[in-house]
């Protein structure tokens, strides 16, 4: 997969004709995969490449000076666009000079140096100054010519499926409705930094990964997971919490012990991947009540992928 990255309204030259869907992609959710499936269709009975054009900073934190939640940072939608196997990926830098644009202006100085064949957007895509243009605006311009797809609302049990409703429900710990949503399993790339090595000490060493200030975060608690290393996916013991056995006031962080590693993974970046809510985190009067816990955690996580396929994305 090639990634293009664009500075603003530079001038781009992508010389390649492409069948291409156009947003921001948070979660590519469900709702996002029907822009994709229509492009890749189109893609394939033209014989031209697709392509996701995508913006990074998420456009409403430029519009409404403040940072928005991420469920998908640009690395994370990035990996999953490689998984649906989008041939290009067009990341445009969303500043305040591309949202003053003109619509018109957003249309001659960006698409139209894309070498469109095809372009899908949903239905309530919006874009140029104040967002006063819409698809229908592209549906309905003499500069374009190329047709333009609009896809109508992907709801799920009566509800529009949005990046909002998933974070809503990461805020409740309610992964499986989460990973129903997206279609795919809600998983966070970090770093592997250094801890406090409170785990490494009990006998439970865990990869402590650095995430971004803005990074959507599930409920705090215990997971099930798995996390991909490279190119290999282990299961895992996933904790998102503040360790408070051990500490009153500690920033959160995200853990994973993983099974069956003993790989030196630290300052490399993994995936970690959450498929199930196990439980809430628990404050314990000693170490050995922490251990003996974290050993029925491990036996319901084994209990769990004895049960379950070991495969995702």
């Amino acid at each position: 997969m090639q990634v293009i990255y664009v500075n603003g309204v530079e001038k781009i030259d992508q010389d390649k004709p492409v069948s291409a869907c156009i947003g921001h992609f948070d979660g590519v959710h469900r709702g996002h995969q029907a822009l994709i499936n229509d492009t890749k269709r189109i893609s394939k009975e033209l014989n031209i490449l697709s392509a996701v054009i995508t913006f990074d900073p998420d456009p409403s934190a430029v519009l409404n000076h403040q940072q928005t939640k991420l469920i998908t940072t640009l690395n994370e939608r990035l990996a999953i666009f490689k998984e649906f196997e989008i041939d290009i990926v067009i990341v445009i830098k969303f500043d305040n000079e591309i949202a003053n644009q003109e619509p018109n202006e957003f249309i001659i100085k960006v698409l139209n140096h894309l070498n469109l064949r095809s372009l899908t957007c949903g239905f309530d895509f919006t874009f140029g100054y104040l967002g006063k243009a819409t698809a229908n605006t592209l549906l309905n311009s003499e500069l374009i010519d190329y047709p333009i797809n609009i896809i109508e609302e992907v709801s799920y049990q009566g509800r529009k499926i949005s990046s909002t409703w998933i974070n809503e429900l990461l805020s409740l710990g309610n992964i499986k409705m989460v990973n129903e949503l997206l279609n795919h399993p809600f998983a966070i790339i970090g770093k592997v930094v250094k801890g406090h090595q409170v785990g490494k000490k009990l006998n439970f060493p865990t990869a402590n990964i650095e995430y971004i200030s803005n990074q959507s975060l599930p409920k705090i608690g215990v997971y099930i997971g798995q996390v991909k290393v490279k190119d290999h996916i282990y299961s895992a013991m996933i904790n998102v919490g503040n360790n408070p056995t051990f500490y009153n006031d500690h920033k959160i962080t995200i853990e994973a012990h993983i099974l069956n590693f003993s790989e030196d993974i630290y300052d490399i970046d993994i995936r970690v991947i959450f498929l199930s809510y196990l439980r809430e985190e628990i404050k314990f009067d000693s170490a050995d009540q922490l251990v003996k816990q974290l050993n029925d955690d491990l036996n319901s996580v084994k209990s769990y992928f004895d049960s379950h396929s070991n495969n995702s994305l």
